[in-house]
């Protein structure tokens, strides 16, 4: 009987000795995409990011999963905006839970999205870059007269009549 890529007691006989199937090689070339992201350079991180978290989903059901790789500090869930951020105590215990529940981390039928997340710092800097800046910079599109005038010194006097160096005023 022929069929596809030649003969099926040959291809059963490929796929048994791991040969010339082209179903173990696309699952092959699947897990060989699958990489693994590199930890934050932030030692200090050791929090995750867990989305599609539901409004059935329990604490309790996530801390018994992270709980197997170590202490978990604390869970916060926002059911609203369907997450959840989970913190360990222990950086080594984290990096460790990431790599086995990366893309395999499941509550009951549904699959969760887990990555690690924005460590503090970071967080601080985009806040940084979004506040107002000083109204002595130039503003992009802003016209130079809108900036500020440069004011002259003025000449203060003391009760004689003589002339203070402006450092001394307060």
């Amino acid at each position: 009987m022929q069929k596809g890529h030649g003969k099926v007691e040959d291809r059963i006989r490929d796929r048994y000795n791991g040969v010339n199937d082209p179903l173990a090689k696309k699952i092959i070339d699947k897990i060989e995409e699958y990489k693994l992201p590199d930890p934050p350079a932030d030692l200090g991180v050791t929090t995750f990011f867990v989305g599609g978290v539901t409004e059935a989903s329990e604490e309790s059901e996530l801390r018994a999963k992270f709980g197997e790789f170590g202490k978990v500090e604390g869970i916060k869930m926002i059911t609203s905006k369907k997450c959840a951020f989970v913190c360990f105590f222990d950086r080594r215990e984290a990096e460790k839970a990431f790599e086995i529940l990366y893309e395999r981390l499941y509550l009951g039928e549904k699959k969760l999205k887990l990555l690690w997340a924005k460590s503090q710092l970071d967080l601080s800097k985009k806040k940084k870059k979004k506040s107002k800046p000083d109204s002595a910079l130039p503003e992009e599109g802003k016209p130079d007269s809108a900036l500020p005038k440069e004011e002259k010194p003025v000449e203060v006097k003391s009760d004689n009549g003589e002339p203070l160096d402006p450092a001394v005023v307060k």
